[in-house]
């Protein structure tokens, strides 16, 4: 029985074919050999195997050039985030109201400054804004940041006249933002009508003390800011510390929260801390 083999070359596909020819038919026994190690492509571009367990799709990626552009970009953005987010945090823009606010609770070490700002600026009245200290035991005691700012300015050469103490009470929730309550609650009852105010504040709290009086005061109501420098640290050098990059990272998150999260207080809120004003 005469067999003929014949080699097929089809693409990249080879196959043997064996031909018998027996009593006058032709029986065809085909064998098949794959050299392709590629599957049939479906329609969608995907190559499956094993019934579609596994799928080889073709995908884009970086060269190394690639990977180097994107570690350069990665850097200099860190770098600019590092560089910019002291300043930006800790800024001073004052609007020159008649009135202003420092917050009580800056080191005592910039209560000199704060009241040569009042000075300079030519304000009419100095507001000392603050919660009850962790020293104090009930309202009323004095031990509040509010007080303790007036007494510490007035060892700067600032009067009675000159100084006017607003405590807020409430301690465990916004103090910055009810705080800046307090303050506007002793203009709508002295019956003064304003229409901007600038604001005393410390190192990187400054952006965030600007933005939750201007929550407070509402946009008819223009808040000027002015920081004072931290003592406790460079700020130009604020990552070489423990206490810059404490005080950097905690008011960044504060402030996006604030931003971004910050929960308006409801009418009842308003009115429980209305109580805690005096």
């Amino acid at each position: 029985m005469p067999v003929i083999n014949r080699l097929v070359c089809k693409g990249a596909q080879f196959k043997i074919t064996s031909l018998v020819k027996s009593e006058g038919m032709i029986n065809a026994m085909p064998t098949l050999f794959t050299a392709d190690p590629h599957p049939q492509a479906s329609a969608s571009g995907q190559r499956k195997v094993f019934g579609g367990l596994l799928v080889r799709r073709e995908r884009w990626s970086l060269s190394w050039r690639g990977r180097l552009v994107v570690l350069c970009v990665v850097v200099a953005l860190a770098a600019a985030v590092v560089l910019g987010i002291h300043p930006f945090l800790a800024v001073t823009n004052p609007v020159h109201s008649d009135y202003l606010v420092v917050e009580g609770w800056i080191h005592y070490q910039r209560f000199e400054q704060a009241a040569q700002e009042f000075r300079n600026g030519h304000y009419k009245k100095l507001l000392t804004s603050g919660v009850q200290r962790d020293t104090a035991t009930k309202p009323g005691s004095k031990d509040n940041y509010a007080d303790y700012a007036a007494e510490q300015l007035k060892d700067f050469g600032m009067t009675d006249d000159q100084v006017r103490p607003v405590p807020c009470w409430v301690t465990h929730k916004d103090r910055t933002y009810n705080t800046a309550l307090a303050v506007k609650k002793w203009f709508e009852t002295k019956g003064i009508k304003i229409n901007s105010i600038d604001v005393v504040s410390e190192g990187p709290h400054a952006r965030r003390s600007q933005l939750l009086y201007q929550k407070a005061f509402g946009s008819g109501v223009h808040v000027g800011i002015i920081s004072l420098q931290d003592p406790t640290y460079d700020p130009d050098h604020w990552w070489r510390s423990s206490e810059g990059v404490r005080e950097v990272i905690g008011e960044t998150v504060a402030y996006l929260y604030a931003k971004f999260c910050f929960p308006f207080l409801k009418e009842s809120s308003r009115a429980e801390t209305a109580e805690l004003v005096k």
